[in-house]
């Protein structure tokens, strides 16, 4: 159980449904309600949720015990995939979300915290994955973003953290929590007319200073102030790549997707610098005001990315000094996770049906770990997990410069490297398990591995010729696959 305070978590559950009421009702959303795409976007759902949970409760066959994560995975799934099908807007599905979240961590004890963390964060990647691929051409991640951030979070607090300190830094991140929910409720009004930043930049002073308030108030830790100025400046970030974002809508040239990705770089370093793992977290929760898709919410993805990874590498990679990059299996993994970030940047730019794309992206982020887990030991996969995760930030940032016209799926292309290390750390027994078996073993898994693998690329490829061959004569070959194409005699909807 995570130790927050009562006074945050009545002012969070206060908070959050104030403004999920108010916007709920302002934005007339009742009206957008409808239950009629629950069916066929299930059975979506259950072709993915079905074969996991299968595999989760039949590893005790293996001497893996993973139950206790198959219902945190389908439950998370499930209620990601419920509140996005009944029309509910992103927003307001991620005070839902990470209101769930909350909820969850302050009633499981923290010494069976981690698997159910891990298997809920895995449920959500693997439904938006689907939902950004097949359904919604909008890919957004604002749901997705609150109740991962704060669960990664939470996660390494509970693994690295003093035990003298983690109860306060509990506290801190949903005191930022908090802080950005608020800031992005009111923030609206005065972001029209800003020409010279000076609103923006009041907001985040404003954003810094609540923050300020709350520590030396309600968390009482006078030695977590300086997590202020870090919020403060993360909502500058995000405001200022929000307004970078703008200028590339019409032109997109290479150096301002330089000034992004710089940008980034250096609020990490001095994040991991100056204010350790904690300010990373609080960094990355201050990317939560975004009201737009773009790089502002894919800088939130890689730190808390980063956040999880160290999860991994804390537990499991036995070298205290960080990645030994120079050692022969971890830097082929390292050329390994790079190769990946560019092969899921050229999948989801390719002209090939949704299905088998979809098929192609989740197969791998669920497979790929678990192979690489039993088949190399921990250091060579935090090297490629990491690998791909600096990769794929690096591919989503500069996609506006390369094509215009696929910079949505940016931020879908950022949640392949999130489940890769989710999925690295449910299957982390296997690593022992590997170490352990022999060549006959070996051999084994490999043959079972390269089946699967085949058949699922065998599958992708009858879905891609069939849709070829449908589809041959008109030029929405990359159109959702999912329903019939209107009939040329009937006019398109509007």
């Amino acid at each position: 159980m995570v130790a927050l305070s009562r006074e945050l978590i009545v002012l969070f559950s206060v908070l959050t449904t104030a403004v999920f009421l108010w916007r709920f009702i302002r934005d007339k959303n009742m009206t957008a309600i409808s239950f009629a795409k629950l069916v066929p976007s299930g059975k979506i759902l259950l072709a993915v949720v079905v074969p996991v949970v299968a595999v989760l409760l039949s590893a005790n066959a293996a001497g893996i015990d993973l139950m206790i994560a198959a219902p945190f995975f389908a439950g998370a799934a499930f209620l990601a995939f419920f509140l996005s099908q009944i029309g509910l807007p992103p927003f307001l599905r991620g005070l839902v979300l990470v209101g769930a979240a909350v909820t969850m961590s302050c009633f499981l004890p923290k010494e069976s915290f981690a698997l159910p963390a891990e298997a809920a964060i895995t449920g959500l990647i693997a439904w938006k994955c689907l939902e950004n691929l097949l359904l919604d051409d909008s890919s957004e991640v604002q749901d997705f973003l609150p109740p991962f951030l704060y669960l990664s979070g939470m996660y390494m607090l509970n693994v690295n953290d003093s035990v003298s300190m983690v109860a306060q830094h509990q506290n801190l991140v949903l005191a930022s929590l908090i802080v950005a929910i608020f800031m992005r409720w009111i923030q609206d009004p005065f972001l029209k007319e800003d020409k010279l930043y000076v609103k923006r930049i009041a907001l985040a002073v404003t954003g810094g200073l609540f923050l300020l308030v709350m520590v030396t108030k309600m968390i009482v830790a006078l030695e977590l102030a300086k997590y202020a100025a870090i919020l403060g400046g993360g909502f500058f970030l995000t405001y200022l790549l929000q307004a970078t974002d703008k200028a590339c809508e019409s032109d997109a040239p290479a150096h301002k997707c330089f000034k992004q990705l710089l940008f980034i770089g250096i609020f990490t370093l001095l994040a991991s610098r100056l204010f350790f793992t904690p300010g990373m977290i609080v960094l990355a929760i201050s990317t939560l005001i975004a009201t737009k898709p773009g790089a502002a919410r894919i800088a939130g993805l890689y730190w808390g990315g980063y956040v999880f990874l160290q999860c991994f590498i804390q537990q499991y990679n036995s070298n205290m000094t960080g990645i030994n990059v120079l050692h022969p299996y971890t830097s082929a993994a390292l050329y390994a996770g790079f190769l990946i970030a560019i092969t899921a940047t050229l999948l989801l730019r390719q002209k090939m049906d949704n299905r088998a794309r979809a098929i192609l992206f989740v197969s791998a982020g669920l497979i790929a770990p678990a192979a690489t887990n039993y088949f190399l030991h921990a250091e060579p996969t935090a090297s490629l997990l990491l690998a791909a995760l600096i990769g794929t930030t690096m591919m989503a940032v500069f996609i506006p410069a390369f094509e215009a016209e696929q910079a949505k799926s940016r931020e879908t292309l950022m949640l392949l490297p999130l489940q890769l290390i989710s999925t690295s750390m449910i299957a982390s027994e296997l690593l022992s398990k590997g170490s352990e078996s022999d060549t006959q073993q070996r051999v084994i898994a490999l043959v079972v591995l390269s089946v699967v693998s085949t058949v699922l690329l065998g599958i992708a490829s009858r879905l891609s010729r069939r849709a070829d061959g449908a589809g041959s004569g008109s030029s929405g070959s990359d159109s959702d696959t999912l329903t019939p194409p209107t009939p040329p005699e009937q006019p398109a909807e509007a």
